[in-house]
């Protein structure tokens, strides 16, 4: 137990959390968009429409959460917003 009553592994998710939420804070409103779609399923070309852009700026969009989460493919990206309690 640490000074603040939490054990070493409660404190290090609190920490990882933090930083989790961090990232997300990084992205614009337009990238949470895009990554709210993504993380329910949805293909980069249903984003593009769903938002009303072009399949290449969606793919664009797409590149860039991965950028800026720091996360390599969907699965790391729903396990993210599982993680934070997005989905």
């Amino acid at each position: 137990m640490c000074r603040h009553g939490l054990s070493a592994h409660q404190l290090t998710a609190r920490r990882s959390s933090e930083i989790s939420t961090d990232r997300l804070l990084s992205l614009s409103r337009r990238e949470v968009q895009a990554f709210d779609l993504l993380v329910r399923g949805l293909t980069t070309n249903e984003v593009a429409a769903a938002l009303g852009i072009s399949a290449r700026t969606a793919e664009h969009l797409r590149r860039k959460v991965h950028e800026k989460l720091e996360l390599k493919g969907i699965v790391a990206l729903v396990r993210y917003a599982a993680r934070i309690g997005w989905i």
